[in-house]
């Protein structure tokens, strides 16, 4: 299991043994260290908890009070003041069970299940200082809501789930654990998506899909080797994210590319427009729609006419902050920030634009942080098939779609953005050169070829 030094010391007094002593004396004294590793201003420590110890060292209290055993640094439950200071102002007016029921159907697998009632919740990215305590454990932030229950669980061991009050009504019907995962022993065919973890199948024939190329979830566990002794495939989207799985697992999985619907795609009349698609987040992935306005407008600074920019996509839970952002640095130039447009106008927008722009994972270092470059690049595809120029940056799965300079171009810094962006503007005959082998290269993405490669496996 991922520990965080940082997070271990805010719950000892004193000087705290560095993170390479502290891992030697856990080792002699409790449990095995079996890495020690620097991650930006952090440590991480991944230590083998025994399972007979996993009711109190599942956690970073529990570990911090193994390590005031073994030290003499005193426990101090507190955690070192370093948190914001916040209360909730319970009305004694209101109880939980006013607006809430919940039923315990199986009282022996489930005696006691505990509901608490917060209102007034906004949902949003959380705090800088969580998202990066969640990282360090190798877990992705996803909105403040979602990323405080992982927080709880990863500093006391207990997990807790969070409800939408306005979409639930609990009745908690538990079933023993082996009897539900040995349901799948039914089905021909389990196909999983990995959010992580490795699940434990029985179906006939049993696939487990990776999209995202995790990192320090433990991979190489017991337990997950056990599972995955049930998996007959492991599938990932691109050879990129092949590469990380591979090593955190120590597998050696399949690649498939996801299917485009290359068919629904095609060009028209183009028009002086640069587009890009995707999520209006900064969650998940650097999309980094804030980089392109910026050099677009150092362009139209520097004399670019009667060109425009397209920024468009879905606005995340969370999002919208980023979302008005863009619109604020778009005003007073030909940018146009269309959030959440429907398909066809997607399809429009593609095939009216002479060049696809895209900054997803600028600035990023792929080998630290592999999530938050492209996985693949689906948008990437279906800009291409409808016939614009992509100029994206060269990480993560875009590697595996454009040879630079055939079918696209490769960039690194805004300088270079805007110096093949211009080559392309002054050459019309280049631009129709490549408009050829983009269309053609993007079709290899098709859901025809997908198929017959999982027809393979099936």
């Amino acid at each position: 299991m991922i520990f965080s030094y940082n997070w271990l010391k805010d719950y000892l007094k004193g000087k705290v043994p560095e993170p390479k002593k502290l891992a030697e004396v856990l080792t002699l004294h409790s449990f095995e260290v079996e890495s020690v590793e620097k991650k930006g201003k952090d440590w991480v420590l991944d230590i083998d908890v025994l399972s007979n110890r996993a009711h109190d060292c599942f956690s970073h209290i529990g570990v911090a009070r193994e390590v005031s055993v073994l030290t003499t640094n005193k426990f101090q439950r507190a955690a070192g003041g370093w948190r914001p200071n916040f209360k909730f102002q319970e009305d004694k007016k209101i109880k939980a069970k006013d607006v809430i029921k919940v039923e315990v159907k199986d009282k022996k697998d489930c005696p006691r299940y505990a509901a608490k009632v917060i209102l007034g919740v906004k949902v949003a990215s959380s705090p800088k200082w969580l998202q990066e305590r969640l990282e360090v454990c190798g877990l992705q932030s996803i909105n403040n809501i979602v990323d405080i229950a992982n927080y709880v669980m990863l500093e006391t061991g207990q997990p807790i789930h969070a409800f939408d009050l306005d979409k639930v009504n609990f009745i908690f019907n538990p079933k023993n654990l082996i009897e539900k995962l040995k349901l799948t022993k039914n089905y021909d065919l389990v196909f999983w998506l990995s959010d992580g973890s490795v699940p434990l199948l029985f179906g006939k024939n049993n696939i487990l899909h990776f999209q995202v190329p995790f990192r320090n979830v433990n991979g190489k566990s017991l337990l997950n080797k056990i599972k995955l002794s049930r998996i007959n495939n492991i599938v990932c989207n691109s050879s990129f994210t092949k590469e990380v799985i591979d090593k955190e697992f120590g597998i050696n999985s399949r690649v498939i590319f996801p299917p485009i619907d290359v068919d629904s795609f095609s060009p028209a009349k183009k028009e002086n427009s640069i587009i890009y698609v995707g999520r209006f987040s900064q969650l998940l992935q650097a999309k980094r729609q804030d980089i392109l306005i910026k050099v677009f407008k150092k362009m139209i600074d520097s004399g670019l006419k009667n060109w425009k920019l397209i920024l468009t996509g879905a606005v995340d839970i969370g999002g919208d902050d980023y979302y008005q952002e863009l619109l604020k640095m778009a005003k007073n130039y030909p940018i146009q920030v269309i959030k959440n447009p429907d398909f066809q106008t997607v399809k429009k927008l593609y095939a009216q634009s002479k060049i696809f722009w895209s900054a997803s994972g600028y600035g990023i270092d792929e080998q630290k942080e592999p999530q938050k470059v492209e996985h693949f690049g689906m948008t990437i595809v279906e800009a291409m098939v409808s016939g614009c120029i992509p100029l994206v940056v060269e990480k993560g799965g875009a590697k595996e779609i454009i040879i630079d300079q055939e079918n696209g171009f490769f960039w690194e810094t805004e300088d270079q953005l805007i110096e093949v962006t211009k080559k392309i503007l002054d050459d019309e005959k280049l631009l129709e050169k490549i408009q050829g082998k983009v269309i053609e290269s993007g079709r290899r993405f098709s859901v025809e070829n997908f198929t017959n490669k999982f027809n393979e496996i099936i």
